[in-house]
């Protein structure tokens, strides 16, 4: 149940409404998205910011935690693209700086036939993405992603025709700097297609919202990867919504880096018979960083399966929290749903919080969740100890292997092999500074 306010805008709702009044005009999508915009904005104003008292949102009151946020300024400074650990690859790469695409530095050339691929501010909006943010939304009521749909300054569109697959993946890299920045990508694989894609965050910003939308045709799949390696001043928001249609397949890794205040949010329906796939990640946090995953995932036809697993490590006063609702529909039999949340506490300060929920409503099934909470294990640690290695290195090695253990959902060998290097660099780190 979604439990309204009915209580007057907080300093940061009104300064978004605000803020949008006053961009609305040159937002982007013209006639063709004022309309969807304006609705989007009357049930953000309506619903104010999430709360505690909103179960979804019990362990992430945004309401009180983004109370003092800046409004998002549209300022930005000069972009500079860092190593974003997927080089290698040589993938087609959209660049977004400060909410804008940044022609210059992007290459969206080279991926073949079937294949449309574009900023939506770069000219008339296509019929095919227009109907996706017209008709993907979260069900219920949701004000994030209603605030992310009005105030949409750019993002990736990104369509796959039936039977094509790209000749190389796509990059989505955004940057955020100065107030920010509110992005919305639209994903669309046709039927029989194949789609490779990574996304990178960065950059320091007040609020940064990026929102996607996903639909895969029938026997569609997509491999999905995604770095959030924003700076401590940053509250970094992430609704998706996925449509997975008959026997096609999704796979989805996020790594959470950065950012002050995180919310990886995923709504992913399987809406065909036999449809599956892995919605996962991993999580490393330190300092005072505040990281949620909350993940709703609907088995609406028989035949199903999902994976989602999620494995990370919390220092200082970091705080950690993943929440994984599946629900079986009554006609969904045979569906195989698996849920396993598992942190690691590395100081006495650190807290992390787990939900895992099954609703089921077949009788022919395989599902199960679980959940650990541990710390490092001293006997392992006296072990590699007593073998001439140092505290330090122990330590990394127990949670480079705990950890890793997530990245195994991550389905192909070179998405898993970059997502594996650069989480590695971060350990190393880790190591080297403390």
């Amino acid at each position: 149940m979604n439990i309204h306010q009915n209580i007057d805008p907080n300093t940061t709702e009104a300064a978004l409404a605000a803020a949008y009044a006053a961009r609305r005009a040159a937002l982007p999508g013209g006639v063709k998205l004022a309309e969807i915009r304006d609705e989007a904005m009357a049930r953000f104003k309506t619903l104010g910011l999430p709360h505690r008292r909103i179960e979804a949102w019990h362990f992430t009151d945004l309401r009180r935690l983004l109370a003092e946020a800046s409004a998002l300024s549209g300022e930005a400074a000069a972009p500079q693209v860092a190593d974003t650990g997927f080089a290698d690859l040589k993938p087609a790469r959209l660049v977004f700086a400060g909410g804008a695409f940044v022609a210059e530095l992007s290459d969206i050339e080279g991926l073949g036939e079937g294949v449309e691929i574009a900023a939506l501010s770069a000219g008339p909006l296509p019929e095919w993405a227009l109907a996706q943010i017209a008709a993907r939304r979260p069900a219920g009521d949701n004000a994030v992603f209603d605030l992310g749909l009005a105030m949409m300054s750019d993002g990736a569109l990104i369509r796959v025709a039936a039977g094509c697959t790209p000749a190389r993946p796509v990059e989505i890299i955004s940057m955020s700097s100065g107030g920010g920045s509110v992005l919305r990508h639209v994903v669309e694989v046709g039927d029989g297609a194949k789609l490779r894609l990574a996304e990178h965050c960065s950059g320091e910003g007040a609020m940064t919202l990026t929102a996607m939308s996903i639909d895969l045709g029938d026997g569609a799949r997509l491999d999905h990867v995604k770095v959030q390696d924003e700076g401590r001043s940053t509250a970094h928001l992430a609704p998706v919504v996925g449509l997975i249609g008959t026997r096609a397949v999704i796979n989805s890794f996020t790594l959470t880096l950065g950012a002050d205040l995180a919310r990886e949010e995923r709504h992913v329906r399987f809406d065909g018979d036999d449809g599956g796939g892995s919605i996962s990640g991993a999580f490393l946090l330190s300092g005072k960083t505040h990281a949620d995953t909350t993940l709703f995932i609907d088995h609406a036809k028989p035949g199903g399966q999902s994976r989602e697993v999620f494995k990370g490590i919390v220092d200082d006063a970091a705080r950690s929290v993943v929440q994984t609702s599946v629900v079986v529909a009554q006609h969904a039999q045979k569906t195989d749903a698996r849920q396993g949340i598992h942190a690691m506490l590395l100081s006495d300060r650190a807290a992390h919080y787990s939900k895992p929920e099954l609703e089921i409503y077949a009788d022919d099934v395989q599902c199960a969740h679980g959940a650990t909470v541990g710390e490092l294990d001293e006997n392992a640690m006296f072990y590699l100890m007593s073998r001439g290695i140092s505290r330090t290195v122990a330590e990394a090695m127990l949670i480079e292997a705990f950890v890793f253990g997530a990245m195994d959902e991550i389905a192909d060998d070179d998405l898993r092999e970059a997502i594996s290097a650069y989480a590695l660099a971060r350990l190393d780190q880790r190591q080297t500074h403390g």
